[in-house]
């Protein structure tokens, strides 16, 4: 035989096979494997599609995403599925599965000509479909490192493509040598078909195993228990069944090298690889199905609402100087909130030993904190939230006047209203803070607003300090931002704080929302663009075009309001995070960066003085350890804690806020020495303005109604009532902004800026639209906000009040207990030069403006009804009075005030230290002189990076 040609053999073979009745094997008409694996591919496919299309109302389905390069690549992946399974239907027909010698000579010749092409389409679409998987990555996980990695594993998979793809169309020469090289009877010469194919199989395993392994450690760090973080490896350990079907296939490959009845042995491989890159395509679009399938049946999937317990654990999160003696640190700064958390963080990396004590836990994964539109939820939340019960006026008769007004009834229930049970404490008004670390921006709106260039004139003008000068102090946000949203020039875009805009989309797709804000720009005086506001996107965002975060003075105008929002994840951005990286930040070698301790569950009691010198110098901070132990928790705990004391070599700074600020230091001993004398505490300085000087932005409201919900929002729940959540679903179930939902913002989207007639050098007046009812702050505020779902409020903010009569003093000596705070609000408070009624009436002014954009609205989809204060309070009188009786403010600020020298209520200098002493600094809202801008949160992070390069300059 051996002198016979292959083809003579094969005659041969064959008619010695059928003379000895030896049994023919037939080929199947299809191939079953590839039909079904096409099949479960293209629903894979189209699962992954529709996890992207929202309904959002009549008009019908829309894609609520980017179409970005996961979906380009896997779509190419799914385009190249298909010839690959028809090609695999072809050759079934040609007969594999047969014994070659029964099938006819040009079908063989046939055969290899569509195993060439198919071999082809499968080395383009395995890459291409891994290509997707890095793609998909890249949307989730936004490390430097980790996208340097991915982006080396898609280059890998290009080039693996682009080698082999060559390489196997022209494995002979010439190229048509590789459908009739069977023969052995054409010229020309081949490379070696089995290292090619063994080659390629291999390498093919090992960029399946890269994939697959290349978001492990990032999974890895994730903030969950260890439950949780396995569950999640594995659902992205998924894709390793592809490379244990490559294996298969290789093995295969490797008997298929070697075989002399390629048609009947090529069956079993060819089946495996079109299991192999169906198989790559179902994996890919695991997570696009995983979202449908949650979106669909959110009970059946399960979802986790609450976040970290809060106790010591994570990284970082240690407590120090407990029981074994004092404990060391350069600095300690109490306040781990916009004050104290970013100057923490910028000490530590500056190479400094520093102690951040928190009163509260860690609760910074609670979905309450995380959501945008759960802001208000946040300011309620048990774990968090410590309540306050203010007074505006000293008569309390006058104050019951307000709506608002908390009692404590006999059975320890609290009342609201004006007719409470006999018996009732009065308790005050709710003034909601936070015990968590990260502080009040772990609760706050999000509302991220730029103040007044005046605002730091003043003080560079109190202190001679160029430093604080508004051009000088426009660089601590420029340092601090990372604005994800078009800016201009005086923006940061690589700081800590992400800042961003909502979605207009939001917007544009409810009609009730946009005639708001059709309405409220027609009420600024901007008519002529309201049909072409009825179009487009693109039109709203062309007349809601200015920057209100730019760097001059906000002209009288509407805006888009910036909030502290992370567009990529669509989360709170805070200082909570800018802390944990600093905590736990590692060098190559594995070792801690910086030295950044968190000591949670720690109540600061006193500042410990050494007065051996001329001047009393700061040495430390006593303490009580111990959860829930400050009552203005809702829970407070039943024991004192366990003392303890940690000492400072160089400064300790006190960052905790407005309240608690001059609490803790006049119970240290600075303070008015009248009212330290009063409770038998020593001296160490007498500072009349710690817990003076208090001022708030006056705010009001007025609310409409409509009659059925804004569609934008009609199916959220809002986590209460132990309903399913679809809107919460939404938001977790996203993969970027466009398509998480209504809960990407915090609902304070609109801003509008005003000059009242009493206004000065700048406009005087912001007011916030958001949907909803808001009129200030009381027991169940944020539950009644939401419940309705069809109201709307402009929220009146008062900038730069005149009045600064208000007061934070002592109730004991106890630190757990709260203290005593008065505002003495308008005519009660500091009413020089008439400011009080010049403040009345901004206010009113913006009442009216509020009422009038009611008034003007179109009603493209219903009509709103004037809630409060209601058509029945008509006169300016009537209007005025409703004002007095039930404004709130949230911003109070400047209870130890940077202050000129000479001044006797001057608490701090320039340089955030308390006059008087040594190694004592004040930093957070009470520094302020007079109440910054709008809103307050931005402000108090420059003030804490500005305070951060004093200390570290030896200023």
């Amino acid at each position: 035989m051996s002198s016979c040609t292959i083809r003579q053999q094969l005659t041969t073979k064959n008619v010695t096979e059928q003379l000895c009745d030896r049994p023919v094997r037939k080929s199947e008409k299809f191939s079953a494997a590839s039909i079904i694996g096409i099949a479960l591919a293209v629903t894979a496919y189209c699962m992954r599609l529709l996890s992207k299309v929202r309904f959002p109302c009549e008009r019908g389905a829309r894609f609520d995403t980017d179409f970005w390069w996961d979906d380009f690549t896997i779509t190419i992946g799914m385009a190249l599925l298909v010839p690959i399974t028809a090609l695999s239907n072809i050759l079934t027909g040609l007969g594999i599965g047969k014994d070659i010698w029964t099938i006819p000579f040009d079908k063989l010749t046939e055969i290899l000509k569509v195993y060439y092409i198919d071999e082809i389409l499968y080395l383009t679409a395995l890459p291409t479909i891994k290509i997707a998987i890095c793609c998909t990555y890249l949307r989730i996980f936004q490390s430097k490192n980790f996208k340097m990695l991915a982006y080396g594993a898609i280059a890998l998979n290009v080039a693996y493509a682009i080698v082999f793809i060559f390489i196997t169309a022209f494995q002979c020469t010439p190229v048509n040598l590789a459908w009739h090289m069977w023969d052995k009877e054409h010229p020309g010469r081949c490379n070696d078909i089995n290292a090619q194919s063994w080659a390629s199989a291999g390498l093919n395993i090992a960029l399946d195993l890269v994939v697959a392994v290349l978001p492990m450690p990032m999974l890895w760090r994730m903030n969950l228990n260890l439950r949780k973080k396995i569950l999640v490896m594995m659902m992205f350990s998924v894709g390793s069944f592809v490379t244990f079907v490559s294996i298969l296939r290789l093995r295969l490959l490797v008997k298929f090298g070697n075989s002399q009845n390629f048609t009947h042995d090529y069956k079993k491989v060819g089946a495996w690889t079109v299991v192999e890159v169906d198989t790559a395509m179902i994996c890919a679009c695991m997570p696009g199905i995983r979202n449908l399938i949650r979106r669909a049946f959110p009970r059946l999937m399960g979802q986790t609402t609450a976040g970290t317990t809060g106790k010591t654990g994570s990284a970082g999160l240690d407590n120090h100087g407990r029981g074994s003696g004092p404990v060391l640190y350069e600095y300690i700064v109490i306040g781990s909130g916009p004050g104290g958390g970013p100057l923490a963080s910028r000490l530590a990396i500056a190479g400094h030993k520093v102690l951040l004590i928190e009163a509260g836990g860690d609760y910074g994964d609670n979905y309450n904190q995380t959501v945008p539109t759960y802001s208000l939820k946040s300011a309620e939340d048990d774990l968090i939230k410590w309540s306050y019960f203010i007074r505006h006026y000293e008569d309390l008769e006058r104050q019951k006047k307000d709506t608002k007004m908390t009692y404590k009834t006999p059975d320890g229930s609290l009342y609201v209203g004006l007719y409470p049970p006999e018996g009732a404490e009065p308790l005050g008004i709710l003034y909601p803070r936070t015990g968590t670390l990260g502080g009040c921006s772990e609760h706050h709106a999000l509302i991220t607003t730029y103040p007044f260039r005046a605002d730091w004139g003043h003080i560079q003008q109190l202190t001679g300090d160029d430093s604080w000068g508004p051009d000088e102090m426009r660089k601590q946000l420029v340092k601090l931002e990372r604005a994800q949203y078009p800016v201009g020039l005086g923006h940061g875009t690589d700081g800590w704080l992400r800042t961003s805009l909502t979605n207009l989309l939001l917007v544009a797709g409810d009609f009730k929302a946009l005639s708001i804000v059709i309405s409220a720009l027609s009420a600024m005086g901007q008519n002529n663009i309201i049909s072409g506001l009825l179009s487009t996107v693109t039109s709203l965002a062309n007349v809601l075009v200015g920057d209100l975060n730019a760097d001059n003075d906000p002209e009288p105008n509407v805006y888009q309001v910036p909030l502290a929002i992370d567009a990529d994840t669509s989360k709170r951005s805070a200082v909570r995070g800018f802390i944990l990286d600093t905590a736990n930040a590692k060098n190559a070698d594995g070792s801690r960066k910086y030295h950044l301790d968190i000591a949670l569950h720690t109540l600061a009691t006193k500042i410990r003085f050494d007065e051996s010198g001329n001047v009393p110098k700061a040495v430390g901070v006593e303490y009580l350890s111990g959860e829930r132990l400050y009552r203005a928790d809702p829970h407070p705990s039943t024991t004192n804690g366990t003392p303890g004391f940690v000492a400072a070599s160089k400064d300790v700074i006190v960052s905790g806020g407005t309240f608690n600020t001059p609490q803790l230091l006049k119970l240290s001993g600075i303070g008015p020495k009248a009212e330290l004398e009063q409770f038998g505490i020593k001296v160490i300085k007498d500072a009349p303005g710690v817990g003076s000087n208090m001022q708030d932005r006056y705010e009001a409201a007025i609310v409409a109604e409509t009659a059925d919900k804004f569609p934008i929002s009609a199916a959220c729940t809002f986590g209460y009532d132990g309903q399913p959540d679809p809107c919460l679903q939404e938001w977790i179930d996203g993969t970027n902004v466009l398509n998480r939902g209504p809960y990407t913002t915090s609902g304070a989207a609109l801003g509008v800026i005003l000059k009242t007639s009493v206004a000065t050098d700048h406009a005087d007046i912001m007011i916030i639209g958001t949907p909803g009812v808001f009129n200030g702050f009381y027991p169940g505020f944020a539950y009644d906000s939401v419940k309705t779902g069809r109201k709307w409020s402009w929220l009146v903010l008062k900038a730069q009040p005149q009045n600064n009569a208000g007061t934070v003093t002592l109730r004991s000596t106890n630190p757990r207990d709260v203290p005593d705070i008065l505002f003495r609000t308008l005519d009660t408070g500091n009413t020089t030069g008439g400011g009080d009624e010049r403040d009345l009436q901004a206010l009113y002014e913006g009442l009216m403006w509020g009422r009038k954009a009611f008034d003007e609205l179109i009603p493209l989809n219903g009509t709103f009804t004037e809630d409060k204060p209601g058509r029945n309070i008509s006169t300016e009188a009537d209007v005025k009075q409703y004002i007095k009786d039930e404004l709130w403010g949230h911003h109070a600020c400047c209870t130890a005030a940077i202050g000129a020298d000479g001044d006797p209520n001057a608490v701090l200098d320039g340089n955030f230290k308390v006059r008087g002493v040594e190694g004592l600094r004040v930093v957070d809202a009470s520094s302020f002189p007079k109440i910054p801008g709008t809103f307050i949160s931005l402000p108090i992070y420059m003030i804490s990076e500005k305070a951060a390069e004093a200390i570290i300059a030896g200023n």
